[in-house]
């Protein structure tokens, strides 16, 4: 028995020492003695009764009832082909235990081929895998062992070289690689490996909180959970994707088909739409003219003259280059009585006329030119090609000289007079009546 108050490592070193019951590490400049808890690995020589022992047992085991023989101590005995190992995993009624799980965890990415590898060992307990180096063997090594790992198994490894086992650690993540004890030869200082990774083992579990440990794992469960449906809603967008590229469809009057199709349809008229500006981005889905006024201004393109050409490209004056009110009317009263005009007919019967009759004179006016821009034909009767039937047309409708292209049907007069008629006026060439009833007022 102890005395009282004497603690036993006191007694045993027969001087007075602290006691540290942590795991840290005693100040080697201390100068008083100190004890402390610290880890140990014996390592001895199993001489051959306690294996005796061990086989002894497991026969034992075997010789009971209702007792299948692991597959791998069968493997150890019988050469097992892939069938006949799956039936003897599955014998006495057990469900096959699949390797890597439903979602095995890789780490790393992978290839076709190692895919494949990886796909095979799900369903089967050995796999020969061969190569060249750099074909990605000790990576789908590192893989399996990740896997592995993560479904809480005990993984060995095996090498006739040391290089070989550090290249396989290497390519593991560095959270795995201290998980792994390294044992090497003796004689390439595999000691001191093997006794530097059960250390970082050692202090890692003594430092490690298992709550903390735990609701580290939930949180990356939910993030990696987030990840697979944000892939999966990605893979989804992409076939839809892919599958419109399929799908015939018309985006505008005339360019029907597939998005290919319709891009080349683009491409092969581009030279003809080359005075049209590129689109601002983004833009807007508002189209910059109504449906009316894009069809006036095709009319008016279709009907430019040499003077309506030249006045597009003519622009407005800069607002500091304009003269002043002021100087404008001096300007204005300097030149009115140098450029009077002369008096005409028409202009004095048109300033006799009262106001309201001017004003419906000015409508039907704007109207005819409204019409003329229509048609495609210049606003000025000087200009218009007396060869073309329009104008053959307008002539006679302005005179007056063939009632028959109004309200009254042409097949209502005998066949001489429409023949006659025809002749003087054109109106054999199609569209006529409409073209004349435009600018009955």
């Amino acid at each position: 028995m102890l005395p009282a108050g004497m603690p036993w490592h006191s007694r045993a070193f027969g001087y007075s020492a602290q006691f540290d019951r942590t795991w840290s590490k005693p100040d080697p400049e201390e100068e008083a003695p100190i004890t402390a808890v610290a880890p140990a690995l014996i390592i001895r020589e199993r001489d051959n009764d306690l294996l005796v022992e061990c086989y002894q047992h497991i026969l034992e085991t075997l010789e009971k009832p209702d007792i299948p023989a692991p597959l791998g101590l069968a493997q150890l005995v019988f050469d097992l082909e892939k069938d006949e190992r799956i039936a003897w995993n599955t014998s006495s009624g057990r469900r096959a235990d699949f390797l890597l799980g439903d979602d095995p965890l890789f780490p790393l990415p992978t290839n076709a081929a190692q895919r494949s590898v990886l796909q095979r060992l799900r369903h089967d307990t050995a796999v020969v895998v061969q190569g060249p180096p750099g074909t990605g063997k000790t990576h789908t090594i590192a893989n399996l062992m990740a896997t592995l790992l993560a479904r809480g198994k005990r993984v060995l490894v095996t090498s006739a070289k040391d290089q070989a086992l550090k290249v396989v650690r290497d390519q593991l993540p560095s959270a795995l690689q201290d998980l792994c004890v390294q044992f090497s030869h003796r004689y390439a200082k595999g000691s001191d490996v093997l006794v530097r990774t059960i250390s970082a083992l050692s202090d890692r579990g003594a430092s490690s909180d298992a709550e903390e440990i735990r609701h580290s794992i939930a949180k990356l469960h939910d993030q990696r959970a987030q990840a697979l449906h944000q892939r999966a809603h990605l893979q989804e967008q992409v076939f839809q994707l892919r599958e419109s590229e399929t799908l015939p469809f018309t985006a505008a009057l005339g360019y029907e088909g597939t998005r290919a199709d319709i891009v080349e349809a683009v491409r092969q008229q581009a030279s003809a739409f080359d005075w049209i500006d590129p689109l601002p981005d983004p833009a807007s889905p508002d189209p910059p003219l109504a449906e009316a006024e894009a069809q006036e201004l095709a009319n008016l393109l279709h009907g430019a003259d040499p003077d309506r050409l030249r006045l597009s490209g003519e622009f407005l004056p800069d607002e500091s280059d304009l003269p002043s009110p002021v100087e404008f009317r001096a300007f204005v009263a300097a030149t009115a009585g140098e450029h009077e005009p002369a008096p005409t007919p028409l202009g004095e019967q048109l300033a006799a006329l009262p106001a309201d009759q001017v004003e419906a004179i000015d409508v039907h006016c704007s109207n005819a030119l409204d019409a003329l821009h229509r048609l495609g034909v210049p606003d000025r009767a000087a200009r218009w090609d007396e060869t073309d039937w329009r104008t053959t047309a307008l002539r006679c409708g302005l005179a007056q000289r063939d009632q028959a292209l109004g309200p009254r049907h042409d097949s209502d007069r005998p066949t001489g007079e429409r023949a006659v008629r025809r002749q003087r006026c054109g109106e054999g060439r199609r569209s006529g009546p409409s073209i004349v009833r435009s600018f009955r007022w």
